[in-house]
């Protein structure tokens, strides 16, 4: 972690989380930012009661010692019918594009976890 408005983290692993894996879903839902609302595929509204619980959650982070990361969510539907690996291919696809490369900005203004 550096400075102002520097690097917060860094991506060095990748996790998908299924509803397969009951504990492990349940923990990576209760960590799911409430602004993850829709599916990373095709947007449809998902996330906590009262909306559709979603079937994957998708965790870009550094390690256990860093508890920041990057979530994202896969319904029900995009779930069942689109292969892991094309959702995760993508995903970090558009983050790496988003922020050029794997480094992670503080988007937080000074002094705001």
């Amino acid at each position: 972690m550096t400075g102002e408005r520097g690097v917060s983290f860094t991506i060095n692993r990748v996790a998908v989380v299924s509803i397969e894996r009951p504990e492990a879903f349940a923990d990576a839902l209760r960590r799911l930012p409430d602004s993850v609302n829709k599916c990373v595929c095709c947007s449809r509204k998902i996330g906590r009661a009262p909306l559709e619980t979603p079937a994957a959650i998708l965790i870009a982070d550094e390690s256990d010692e860093m508890p920041l990361g990057i979530y994202s969510a896969l319904c029900e539907a995009c779930g069942s019918t689109k292969p892991k690996i094309e959702v995760i291919e993508t995903w970090l696809t558009g983050l790496y594009d988003m922020y050029g490369g794997l480094d992670i900005p503080d988007m937080h203004a000074p002094g705001r976890a």
